[in-house]
């Protein structure tokens, strides 16, 4: 399990911050590095959602070849 591909994605709604220690806290715990993605928009990334797609679309893609 510890290599399992982990994606965070995170936005302007206040939580970025503790996601961040949750994505260093899985890697210092052996887990793989989290592919991590910020975007500067409200928490139901409300003006991203194309570009939200696109982005998990992509990393899904780089993962899964």
């Amino acid at each position: 399990m510890r290599t399992l591909p982990i994606l965070i994605v995170t936005s302007d709604d206040g939580f970025a911050p503790d996601v961040d220690v949750l994505a260093d806290e899985i890697v210092r715990h052996g887990g793989a590095a989290a592919g991590r993605i910020h975007m500067a928009t409200d928490h139901a990334y409300s003006d991203h959602r194309i570009a939200l797609q696109k982005a998990v679309v992509d990393w899904l893609q780089a993962q899964f070849k």
